[in-house]
Order: structure tokens, then C-alpha cells, then sequence
């Protein structure tokens, strides 16, 4: 008994630091994605669209990648979702720092806000 004890707590002693080291790793990373999209200027055609867990990854035609969070609105985007619409050839624009992104989708044009990286 007092051996299985043993084992149990080095193995927490190896995994517990082993998940915190993970998950600041991918909260850095998560904040440099958002970073790169939130100071980087758009004005280009999408290329593909891919909703993930970490947020939306965009790919423009120049094969720039961005990760950001749109979120809906009724009065901004009629409450459509981003990668619901959104597709290949499609037109987003976005200046650098700014909290919008516009989407231009055959005729319609959209505005999407999205969730900023807390720190």
C-alpha cells in the first residue's frame, strides 16, 4: 500500500507541473496569434476558414494566417457567425488595432468585433 501511495505521488509530482508548463505555453502562443492579428493591417481575399477551439484561423491569399474570435451581433452582422458565412474569395478588412473586422461576402458587407487576449 504504502508503495502504490508512493507512486501516486511522484507520478502527480511529474504531471501536475508538466500541465501548468502546457498551459502557459499555450497561453503565450495564444497571445502572440492575437497580437500578430490585432497590430497587423488586412485588406485581402481569404483563401480558406477553419473554426477551431483556439478561435477562427483565417489564410489569405498571400498565405498569411491570423487566429482571432469574432463573435455575433444583430445589429453588426445580423447575428451570422463568421465561418458560417465566409468563404473562399471572400474580402475581409481590418486596420492595425483596430476592434473591428469587415467582411465582404458577395454583395453584403459585415462587421465583426472580436474577444481581445486577456492577460
Amino acid at each position: 500500500m504504502k508503495n502504490r501511495f508512493k507512486i501516486i505521488f511522484f507520478a502527480l509530482l511529474i504531471i501536475c507541473p508538466l500541465i501548468i508548463w502546457i498551459q502557459i505555453r499555450n497561453r503565450q502562443a495564444g497571445k502572440k496569434e492575437f497580437e500578430l492579428f490585432y497590430s497587423t493591417s488586412i485588406y485581402s481575399k481569404l483563401k480558406s476558414i477553419t473554426a477551431g477551439t483556439n478561435g477562427t484561423r483565417i489564410t489569405l491569399v498571400n498565405n498569411r494566417n491570423f487566429v482571432f474570435s469574432p463573435y455575433s451581433d444583430e445589429k453588426l452582422n445580423k447575428g451570422n457567425i463568421f465561418d458560417h458565412i465566409a468563404k473562399e474569395g471572400d474580402i475581409v478588412i481590418k486596420k492595425a488595432y483596430s476592434d473591428s473586422l469587415i467582411l465582404i461576402n458577395e454583395n453584403d458587407k459585415f462587421i465583426f468585433m472580436f474577444n481581445k487576449f486577456e492577460k
